[in-house]
């Protein structure tokens, strides 16, 4: 408006869209996605999403870095952004390391989305590609800050046994805890339940995701990664357009 009423003549300031913007991928490691029926193991599917995602991001010249977390040994690991491809690598590396093994898993998600945040500027975009075969509600104020000043979506990491378990008589589990637990697959309430469990943690996590208006696109191990991913951008373009 000064130049304006300098001269006299109408003038417009335009402001060009920077094209480095800063991506981070947190990546759940916990002992718990060392598991898979079909397919892959979960933390395979995890870091196979993360490498896709992270060279797309590369190749648009973003600001591309990390955070693994979940890990009982290696504790929260973090890549800050950067230019080239440095941290990605990395990060990647990280995610072929084994896991701890026989050890409890840790629920420290919010934890590492707080540390994600942590000198970002604003319009970053997050990716978290983890297990979200939990309760979420916890979530949703670290999400809600998050969602404020950057791009949040969210990948959680499914394998079929997540859903429903097949009919396969008694059968022996062990958790990450160490406990052995025994269960009868035959008993159709007990699956019924099982998949009700399921079923409802999820239409809460899709809940909170359109209440935040964050991104959910959740990926399978036992389908090919790149389709998945190409596959729900494609039905989030659809649904924008009705």
């Amino acid at each position: 408006w000064k130049v304006t009423a300098r001269v006299d003549a109408p003038h417009l300031k335009i402001f060009r869209e920077e094209r480095e913007r800063s991506v981070v991928l947190c990546v759940d490691r916990g002992p718990h996605m060392s598991f898979g029926t079909r397919g892959t193991f979960k933390s395979v599917q995890a870091a196979r999403a993360a490498a896709l995602i992270g060279w797309a991001a590369s190749r648009l010249q973003d600001r591309v870095g990390g955070i693994a977390f979940g890990d009982p040994a290696q504790g929260l690991q973090h890549f800050r952004p950067a230019r080239g491809r440095r941290a990605l690598w990395q990060l990647l590396r990280t995610l072929t390391l084994p896991g701890s093994a026989a050890s409890a898993s840790i629920d420290c998600l919010a934890g590492a989305l707080k540390r994600a945040t942590r000198g970002l500027p604003t319009g970053s975009l997050i990716f978290v590609i983890a297990d979200f075969n939990r309760e979420v509600r916890d979530l949703e104020p670290v999400l809600g800050n998050l969602r404020q000043r950057s791009s949040v979506v969210l990948i959680p990491v499914d394998d079929p046994a997540d859903r429903a378990i097949p009919a396969m008589g008694r059968v022996s589990f062990r958790g990450t805890d160490g406990r052995l637990l025994v269960i009868d697959t035959d008993d159709h309430q007990a699956r019924d339940a099982y998949r009700a469990a399921w079923e409802q943690r999820r239409q809460t996590l899709s809940t909170l995701a359109n209440r935040l208006r964050i991104l959910l696109m959740p990926i399978r191990t036992e389908l090919d990664i790149h389709r998945s991913l190409i596959a729900n951008l494609e039905q989030r373009a659809r649904s924008r357009a009705v």
